[in-house]
């Protein structure tokens, strides 16, 4: 296509002049030449005015300028942050060698008077936790004896736990046995209490307290015959204990055997001439054999010696019954 350059109306290729206008056209280049493609694009393009073109030109180098500014920028802040805003020009452009910094000399030491400085206060140290220590070995026996201690207070349960730690460190320890027994029957658990004292016995046989507090259980569950064989065996055991006597003809008294009372009790006077328990049992067993003199002799005693207005009561009572006779 041919552009009019008076109209700029577009003619066929080949038209002599303007369709619109009549303005006589250029000569076309030949198609697909150089000089038509640029012909073409020149025509495509408006012509601008003058002074556009002056004011682009002058606006391309302003452009240029600043970006020239910008990138002196950017160059002079990289300078910047590799020498950490401490270069100069020098440095920069000429490279240089760096050596070693030379060894400080020595400080020469000299004599100086020292002063008494106060110095912190050592910190605490810190508390060391105290190594578990270990168990001190405490013999049964000694168990035992701190066992009978707390008893004698009334402190019938450390009694009981000493007897229970007795019989941890020894198992076979009998008089721990003796002990627990001794504590069940205080309580009324004879089921218990006769347990033990059989404990006791197993280890240790010939423990005559054991015997004799068996017998007493025995007793008060009415089996007088083992009751009885067992005092015996207390009184073969030991046949200085007033108790033993003592029990034993208690024994016999129950089955108005009076003359073996009489002796037993009367072995257990001796042994223990104002126990007034003794002698009002006594006093019974004479009473049972018609000795009606050893009779108020013996109740006479037992008012001398009696705390317990039982049987002071008893022993008043019982005179006054034999004089009355006489």
């Amino acid at each position: 296509m041919i552009h009019c350059p008076a109209c700029n109306a577009e003619n066929p290729p080949g038209a002599k002049l303007c369709v619109k206008c009549g303005t006589e056209l250029p000569k076309s280049a030949p198609v697909g030449s150089a000089d038509a493609r640029k012909a073409a694009s020149a025509q495509a393009q408006p012509d601008r005015p003058l002074g556009t073109k002056v004011k682009d030109a002058s606006q391309d180098a302003v452009d240029l300028i600043w970006l020239l500014i910008i990138l002196f920028l950017i160059f002079f802040g990289f300078i910047g942050e590799a020498t950490h805003w401490t270069f100069s020009f020098n440095d920069v452009l000429q490279p240089r060698m760096v050596e070693a910094p030379a060894p400080a000399p020595k400080p020469i030491r000299v004599a100086v008077r020292r002063h008494a400085v106060k110095r912190a206060p050592k910190p605490a140290p810190q508390p060391v936790l105290a190594e578990k220590k270990p168990a001190v070995y405490v013999s049964p026996e000694t168990l035992f004896a701190m066992s009978k201690v707390k008893y004698d207070k009334d402190d019938y349960q450390g009694s009981f736990k000493l007897l229970k730690q007795a019989l941890d460190v020894d198992p076979t320890y009998a008089r721990a046995y003796f002990g627990l027994g001794y504590l069940y029957a205080r309580f009324n658990m004879n089921d218990a209490a006769v347990r033990m004292y059989q404990m006791s016995l197993r280890f240790d046989p010939q423990n005559a307290q054991s015997v004799n507090n068996l017998a007493m259980m025995y007793r008060q569950a009415g089996n007088t015959a083992d009751a009885e064989y067992l005092l015996k065996r207390a009184v073969e055991l030991n046949g200085t204990s007033a108790d033993f006597h003592h029990n034993l003809g208690e024994i016999y008294l129950d089955q108005n055997q009076y003359d073996a009372a009489a002796k037993e009790l009367e072995a257990a006077s001796q042994e223990s001439p104002k126990d007034a328990t003794v002698l009002n049992s006594l006093a019974l067993a004479y009473e049972g054999l018609g000795n009606k003199d050893s009779a108020l002799s013996t109740w006479d005693k037992v008012l001398q010696n009696a705390k317990d207005p039982s049987l002071v009561k008893q022993a008043q009572s019982h005179m006054e019954y034999l004089k009355a006779q006489s």
